[in-house]
């Protein structure tokens, strides 16, 4: 609802591959912080605050260019 045309295209390939490579990389980056601290916890944390992150960035569209 916020792009138009091609830029859906792009928007949405562009969401794949960022999915694609955290997918790819967080597993990598648990087992890093494991082997250096002997405990996913951390790791894990990590992982939770990018997922706030992003659901932080979510909630900084504004609603008049999703409900249109």
């Amino acid at each position: 609802m916020i792009f138009s045309g091609g830029a859906v295209a792009v928007s949405l390939a562009v969401i794949n591959s960022v999915g694609n490579v955290a997918g790819f990389v967080s597993p990598y980056l648990i087992g890093y912080i494991k082997d250096s601290t002997g405990s996913t916890t951390i790791g894990v944390l990590i992982v939770a605050a990018f997922l706030l992150v992003g659901g932080a960035c979510v909630q900084l569209i504004p609603r008049q260019s999703v409900n249109r």
